[in-house]
């Protein structure tokens, strides 16, 4: 069964948490607001193990760089509330992963080995849903994907056609 993004993030939150402060704080309906949020602005289908790692690093990244705590814990609103999604919006493009992998690196912490041994076809198929059916989507999977007759995605996309041309 696979995990739902939801449970991605809490579970990348406790594991940050525990890291950071030696235990969790309670998370109530945080990340349901988070998801509400973050629905608003882009399909969360597209949104996988990627996304939920590298977020909330970032997120932990900015607070422990800051040195800033609650009671020595890092409350989920802090990590999922509107001014975090805010802050991942405006996050400086071509530097924010540098920064993210060097306190990863400083702090010991290394990505979950089943995000780094998923296999480039799941990686292509999330990078296929991100702007489905669409002419950005067909931009976007001449870059970071490429037709496959296995896809479920690229066999109902609308540019199918055009997709398939360009990488037989």
């Amino acid at each position: 069964m696979e995990t739902s993004l939801k449970e991605k993030l809490l579970q990348n939150f406790e594991f940050f948490s525990l890291k950071f402060s030696g235990g969790v704080c309670k998370v109530k309906t945080e990340v349901d607001r988070f998801l509400v949020l973050l629905s608003k602005q882009q399909d969360l289908k597209s949104l996988g193990d990627w996304f939920a790692w590298w977020y909330v690093a970032f997120q932990f990244e900015y607070y422990v760089s800051l040195k800033t705590q609650m009671d020595g814990r890092y409350p989920a609103n802090w990590i999922f509330g509107q001014k975090a999604l805010q802050r991942w919006n405006d996050r400086d493009q071509e530097n924010w992963l540098f920064y993210v992998q060097q306190f990863l690196n400083k702090t010991a912490i290394k990505q979950p080995q089943k995000f780094l041994s998923s296999d480039l076809e799941t990686r292509y198929e999330e990078e296929r849903k991100r702007f489905f059916n669409t002419d950005l989507g067909f931009l976007h999977c001449q870059q970071f994907s490429r037709f496959s007759e296995n896809s479920p995605s690229c066999m109902i996309c609308k540019n199918k056609k055009g997709c398939k041309k360009l990488w037989n």
